[in-house]
Order: structure tokens, then sequence, then C-alpha cells
């Protein structure tokens, strides 16, 4: 399991790759916004280099955009365990 916003990344990241036009369609562009949002927080080995209270800072932003989009988020996650990716692989 993982955050939300992690979700988000991942997600997008597979898209990018699979089916890129799916995050210009609803409900999956939700990954899309959300990664425009929070991308430019530091993560992995910038995230244990910066000021703790930055890190925190960027937390508060981070759930906050978790809690805004939390409902799109779980339809879009539903939408594309359904989503038959057959004839793309």
């Amino acid at each position: 399991q993982v955050e939300y916003s992690e979700a988000c990344l991942r997600l997008k990241g597979l898209l990018d790759h699979l089916a890129p036009e799916l995050l210009l369609q609803s409900p999956y562009s939700v990954f899309l916004e959300v990664h425009a949002r929070i991308s430019h927080m530091p993560t992995h080995r910038a995230r244990k280099k910066t000021d703790r209270r930055f890190v925190d800072k960027m937390d508060e932003e981070r759930f906050a955009v978790e809690k805004e989009f939390r409902d799109a988020i779980r339809r879009a996650a539903t939408a594309i365990r359904d989503y038959d990716f057959s004839d793309r692989l």
C-alpha cells in the first residue's frame, strides 16, 4: 500500500508509457492533476537532504492535495483496475 499521492505518481508514470491518452480522460486525469500539484516536491535523497521544516510544509501541502482529490483518486484507481489493457500489451 502507498499513499494516494504516491499512487498517482506511479500510475501516471505507467500510463505515460502504456496509454498516455487516458491521462486526458475522466476519471484518469486526476493522476495528471495530482502529479502537476506535487511534482515540485523533493523525494528520496533530495527529501533527506532538505530542511525538516520545509519537508513538513511540503507534507502538509501534499496531504491537502490528497484530501482534495481523495474521492476522484479512488474512482480512477477503481476504473484503472477494471480497464482492459490487453490490446496494449
